[in-house]
């Protein structure tokens, strides 16, 4: 039976939302986002390096032949681009996703993660038409647990997503039209039981027309800050059906029909020269009454150079001089973000198996059963808390040590098989692992853009607790079990990179990647009924997590003068 929930699931992720994540960074990098036609820092975020994110959060329930399922999906999107000229942007962003789904009533699920990324540019074909396209690779990890059978879903993928934007403004009204078009090619790595599961083409493509109405009104303060309140209205049209051509089941509309809307509100906020962000909310209609969506996110985006002279005009003649922010000192902070991770497993039966199973002819068999233990599980989920730091300057670089600690919420199992191994002797596999918490101690080194802005690279030793158990199980069998498990704090290494930005006088803010390697662990797995006491399977699994995080920092020692920030006045 194919599960219309995982479709439901599947066109609420990624392959949907890269198109608007993309498009609409690029009309915030030209100044064309929130139509600050009124402000007088309009033009002034100007040419140069940008950074930005979206994280988005989306909650949904599907109430669809006879089941209802409930489910989260949350994705981070974050890039750099420049802007070499007024309607050129060349940039490369980075896309985690993770979706989890239940099912009410039933032992069943559902779970995709992802991570992705690759080059995209915009260019403004007229001052008001732009054209996007983004070329990117992402690796897809899914897992079903439906009905008793566990299914698994390896797929790597190369995409190309490319729109073109009219765009027609007033002083209150955005008119936002909008063609896409989306190409993906697949590579299944395999499928282990779960029949009947849609199992993606290896290329596909679709296009979609849209059309959003905005309402707008600009608030100016200081000359400096603009507020901007919105509503938005979206209509879109799918030139093909979204994922696959299932729309019923036993006649039974399952609601993944070619029309979409929605229907949002938020706040968009320019702060000086150097910074945009917006916050929204909204709901999305498949136009069916079983289904609904609510989506919340958010976009950020920051300057790196200096002030431009655009904005600069509009400073006091006789403003004070600026003094350079120092960075050295001592920092304490909090973050918060999204954690993922990826658990490897695999088991090696003993030489006791091995023997037996050569002297009655089932090697082949032992060795399709060792080969079903090899599986990957990846998760994803909240990542927060707190560290320390000392740095110390040296004219434009920046050196120090930093220690920190977060609590993740990053676990996961599975259930693979049946894998025949004799006529009425089959056998299964199940996986599962849990970290709660992991910690760094690190070296950082960094490198001004300017005296507010550092871009740094860090490295150093890292440590996490982490449990997992594999056990291989003979259904009708019962006893002939060999189960394993280990849980304790394992040790390992980091690197990653980050920007931290001065907000004003002490105060800081972050944005940084961790990639935490914690190698692999074993666990013997004996099998202790009677005269199977000789057999047994080693089971081992290797663990790595992968942290993007904002933060905000205090700096308590150093001298404490003003920046040049986002907030300095």
């Amino acid at each position: 039976m194919p599960v219309p929930h995982a479709n439901l699931a599947r066109a609420l992720g990624s392959d949907l939302a890269r198109n608007y994540f993309i498009s609409d960074a690029i009309l915030a990098g030209f100044n064309q986002q929130a139509s600050f036609a009124t402000s007088p820092v309009q033009a002034s975020m100007g040419n140069g390096w940008h950074a930005w994110m979206t994280p988005r959060q989306v909650n949904f329930t599907d109430r669809l032949v006879g089941l209802t399922s409930q489910g989260t999906l949350s994705e981070l999107t974050y890039g750099l681009d420049y802007r070499f000229r007024p309607d050129l942007i060349v940039g490369f962003a980075f896309n985690p996703e993770s979706t989890k789904v239940s099912y009410e009533g039933l032992n069943a699920s559902l779970y995709q993660s992802g991570i992705g990324g690759g080059p995209y540019v915009g260019w403004l074909v007229t001052p008001t038409t732009m054209f996007d396209a983004w070329l990117g690779y992402v690796r897809l990890d899914r897992a079903f647990d439906v009905f008793g059978h566990g299914a698994n879903m390896p797929v790597n993928r190369v995409f190309l997503s490319s729109s073109l934007t009219q765009i027609i403004d007033t002083p209150w009204m955005r008119v936002l039209p909008r063609f896409t078009v989306f190409h993906a090619h697949d590579d299944v790595a395999g499928v282990t039981s779960g029949q009947g599961f849609p199992i993606p083409g290896q290329g596909y493509s679709w296009g979609h027309v849209e059309g959003s109405v905005e309402l707008n009104r600009n608030f100016v303060f200081d000359q400096r800050y603009v507020l901007q309140p919105f509503v938005q209205a979206t209509l879109r049209y799918d030139t093909q059906q979204l994922v696959d051509t299932i729309t019923t089941i036993d006649g039974t509309d399952i609601g993944l029909t070619r029309w979409h809307g929605q229907l949002r509100g938020g706040v968009r906020a320019q702060v000086g020269s150097q910074t945009e962000v917006w916050l929204s909310g909204g709901y999305l209609s498949f136009f069916n009454p079983g289904i609904d969506v609510w989506e919340a996110k958010a976009h950020l985006r920051v300057r790196f150079d200096e002030v431009s002279s655009a904005f600069a005009a509009y400073m006091p003649l006789k403003a004070p001089p600026v003094i350079p922010y120092s960075w050295t000192g001592c920092s304490v902070g909090v973050n918060a973000g999204y954690g993922s991770a990826n658990a490897e497993f695999a088991s090696t039966p003993n030489g006791a198996i091995v023997d037996f199973a050569q002297a009655n002819g089932v090697l082949p068999e032992i060795a399709a059963q060792q080969a079903g233990s090899i599986g990957a599980r990846r998760t994803g989920g909240l990542a927060a808390g707190g560290g320390v730091s000392c740095n110390v300057q040296y004219d434009k670089t920046v050196v120090g040590l930093e220690t920190d600690i977060n609590y993740t919420d990053l676990g996961s199992s599975d259930l693979r098989g049946p894998f025949p191994l004799a006529p009425g002797v089959a056998a299964t596999w199940e996986n599962s692992f849990r970290s709660n918490f992991v910690g760094t101690v690190r070296g950082r080194l960094g490198f001004l853009a300017n005296s507010s802005n550092l871009v740094y690279v860090t490295a150093g030793l890292a440590y996490a607790d982490f449990a997992f158990s594999t056990a291989t199980d003979f259904p009708g069998f019962s006893g002939f079990r060999f189960a394993g498990s280990d849980s304790r704090v394992k040790p390992g290494w980091t690197a990653g990179l980050g920007w931290e930005t001065v907000l004003s006088g002490p105060w800081t803010a972050k944005l940084e990647y961790l990639h935490v390697d914690l190698g692999d662990r074993t666990a013997p797995a004996p099998q202790d009924v009677g005269a199977l006491s000789p057999y047994a399977w080693t089971h081992s699994a290797k663990l790595t997590e992968d942290l993007v995080r904002v933060g905000l920092n205090y700096k308590f020692t150093g001298p404490q003068v003003s920046g040049t920030g986002w907030f300095s006045r």
